[in-house]
């Protein structure tokens, strides 16, 4: 994602505030997402429906199995309803707080948050049409006032969520992984992953990452990356994860500390749902997750 930089992360998304960002991954992930749609244009190719593993060499899928497995994909793949705030701290300062709900299953999200000017922000967005609803400091917005922050609950979540659940996107459609290295940090071994994608995916298909899988426990301990947009020689930016906690039988890193500065990025509040009331992604108003729940299907 490009933007305007601060601490060393990428930011300004949509005028929301300060979006540290690891640019686009791939979509939100979903058991039951339907197939990609051709595209319009004859000549171009259709979006990849499954990975690949023709395009990584194999012993970086067997570490991505590894890490999917040991981080607890098989309860990813079973949470339907997923709420967590994520925030941006440098020191003591809390300079990004928004939360969202999202219904994994059903394709649809809702996040609430301040706006650049501090107003409160809701906006709830259907992923399968990419059209919803907001709210600027209570007031309903329309056309392209709505389109805005619908868009930008939209990115948001594909930003946050990839902080806190990328582990079970290591073998989405279009990621590619590539074996690097080994490397020894005092009696642990690290097996270092490059993480790429294919042309077209996501937003900034162009971003690559670096992942350090522990051979011990096979936990990714530390990531770094580099952002489409920015120049070829700059040098990843890197996280230590860190505050591990299992969670609906997922084990995450719940704080990533940017090494060498001041920022963390943390994963508060993180809850795994069987259900949430319908009316958290039909409409722009208080949540009250007492409600009567989603209908069954959803």
């Amino acid at each position: 994602m490009k933007g305007i930089k601060t601490w060393g992360i990428a930011v300004a998304f949509l005028g929301f505030g300060a979006l540290p960002a690891l640019g686009q991954q791939t979509q939100p992930s979903t058991p039951s997402a339907p197939a990609a749609a051709a595209p319009a244009q004859p000549a171009a190719p259709a979006a990849p429906t499954a990975f690949d593993p023709s395009r990584s060499d194999e012993k970086a899928v067997a570490i991505a199995d590894q890490v999917m497995q040991a981080m607890g994909f098989d309860a990813w793949a079973k949470a339907h309803y997923v709420k967590f705030t994520f925030v941006v701290k440098r020191g003591e300062t809390r300079n990004v707080v928004r939360t969202h709900y999202w219904d994994r299953f059903g394709q649809r999200s809702r996040m609430e948050g301040p706006s650049r000017d501090g107003k409160p922000v809701v906006a709830v967005v259907d992923h399968k049409t990419r059209e919803g609803q907001g709210t600027l400091d209570g007031q309903l917005l329309f056309d392209k006032d709505a389109k805005k922050y619908v868009d930008i609950a939209y990115g948001t979540l594909i930003n946050d969520s990839y902080w806190l659940f990328m582990p079970f996107k290591l073998k989405d459609p279009g990621v590619r992984l590539r074996y690097e290295d080994e490397l020894k940090a005092g009696p642990i071994t690290y097996d270092k992953i490059q993480l790429s994608f294919d042309e077209g995916i996501g937003l900034t298909s162009k971003d690559k990452y670096w992942l350090y899988v522990n051979r011990a426990n096979h936990m990714i301990e530390r990531w770094s990356y580099v952002l489409e947009g920015q120049p070829a020689n700059t040098a990843p930016t890197a996280w230590d994860w860190t505050d591990w906690n299992d969670i609906s039988g997922m084990k995450l890193a719940l704080r990533k500390t940017q090494q060498g500065g001041e920022v963390d990025i943390v994963l508060e509040n993180v809850q795994v749902l069987d259900q949430m009331p319908e009316t958290v992604f039909t409409g722009t108003g208080a949540v009250d997750l007492a409600a009567p729940a989603a209908p069954a299907g959803q």
